[in-house]
């Protein structure tokens, strides 16, 4: 928070990774409200789905300016095919280069741009590498937030001039983990007292099976909320066998935690991992046959062949621990 806060003091544009489910969306909202007190403005802009330069301009201008904007209308002769013109109505401006030399109009606070779920590497790339002069002419300063393994295709010249300062968002130690679920511990009402305990009670299972995540950590509580005592440890087991195989591995585990079970074409799978079809089917291969996962084949609507969805075998981890 220090280093990002010190960033903007410095006017330097950000580049801020992060594994998925560490909090890096939290920590900017926490930023925004430090900056606050400061009377610092700050606007947030998810370009998650933004999937060009215009999509990418409209939505900044969305969060700089509110939404109700400039429209453009466009007269369209279709007279031969209906008998009579009509008028197109439509938000987005036709040149998005354009649009974006003008997105500093009227700006004189030099705000603070936090553009999240920048999760498609080429997006950033064109975005703060090849339009870099006119970004930098912008009374803006931005932060980026991405994901840590795409760092490399992030950074690829020349938008890697453009980001003054990297910032790495760390996983939680297991005393930071363990202080994390006390807190919200904490405020159990008196009769969640039972399950705070029982949380409690297999504290340094739910750690370690998180790895430092916030998000896995949440799971981990929630299955011991719901009775599956079990289950913590056989997670533990289960994250230290995925790891033993390899870190891709150890994170197709991890967003397994999250999902509950996904197939190897589930897009919002691949867009967390930011890999092929090709390469989840290849890591899920090896965990099935490490029997970490396990498979069913299962039918949508339609035509088409059925696909494998795979989930973690944490029965089996459960029945290993309990022998």
């Amino acid at each position: 928070m220090d280093t990002l806060a010190k960033a903007y003091d410095l006017r330097f544009n950000t580049l801020l990774l992060g594994s998925r489910g560490l909090g890096v969306t939290s920590l900017t909202h926490q930023l925004r409200r430090r900056l606050d007190r400061q009377d610092v403005r700050s606007v947030h802009v998810d370009s998650a789905g933004a999937g060009d330069l215009g999509e990418f301009v409209d939505r900044v201008d969305l969060a700089l300016t509110g939404p109700i904007g400039p429209t453009v209308s466009t007269k369209v002769d279709v007279s031969g095919i209906t008998g009579s013109p009509f008028e197109r109505t439509d938000h987005r401006d036709p040149d998005p280069l354009w649009s974006l030399r003008r997105l500093g109009d009227g700006i004189e606070d030099r705000p603070l741009v936090i553009v999240d779920n920048a999760h498609d590497p080429d997006l950033v790339h064109t975005v703060f590498g090849r339009f870099r002069d006119e970004l930098w002419e912008l009374p803006f300063t931005w932060l980026v937030c991405g994901v840590t393994n795409r760092r490399g295709d992030y950074l690829r010249p020349p938008a890697d001039s453009f980001f003054e300062t990297v910032v790495d968002v760390q996983p939680l130690t297991d005393t930071a983990s363990g202080a994390l679920l006390e807190r919200r511990l904490d405020d159990a009402t008196t009769g969640e007292q039972p399950t705070a305990d029982r949380i409690r009670h297999h504290l340094d299972a739910i750690v370690k099976s998180g790895e430092g995540s916030p998000r896995q950590l949440l799971t981990g509580a929630r299955e011991v909320a719901i009775g599956a005592t079990g289950t913590a440890d056989a997670a533990v087991s289960l994250v230290h066998a995925a790891a033993a195989l390899g870190r891709s591995e150890a994170m197709l585990v991890a967003e397994l935690r999250s999902l509950g079970s996904a197939s190897a074409s589930d897009d919002v799978l691949l867009d967390r991992l930011g890999w092929t079809r090709s390469r989840t089917t290849q890591v899920f291969r090896k965990l099935l046959d490490a029997e970490i996962v396990v498979a069913e084949s299962q039918r949508d609507s339609g035509p088409g062949r059925p696909r494998k969805v795979y989930s973690l075998n944490l029965a089996g981890f459960e029945e290993a621990a309990l022998s």
